[in-house]
């Protein structure tokens, strides 16, 4: 994987920080992937869901 197709920190000074947000830039293909999966409900990423999510599985 070369480094073009990983994610990286653009402010990496900002992690550890409590007063800064760390900012990832994704690959394109990886953000393609996160918006494809995306849940129609909540709009959360990666397969989770809020908690009063109504497409979210009740097992």
């Amino acid at each position: 994987m070369s480094e073009i197709d990983r994610p990286y920190v653009v402010n990496p000074e900002a992690i550890g920080d409590p007063d800064q947000t760390p900012v990832v830039q994704l690959p394109s293909e990886m953000a393609a992937y996160f918006e494809r999966t995306r849940c129609p409900e909540c709009r959360q990423i990666n397969q989770t869901h809020a908690d009063d999510c109504a497409a979210e599985d009740p097992r």
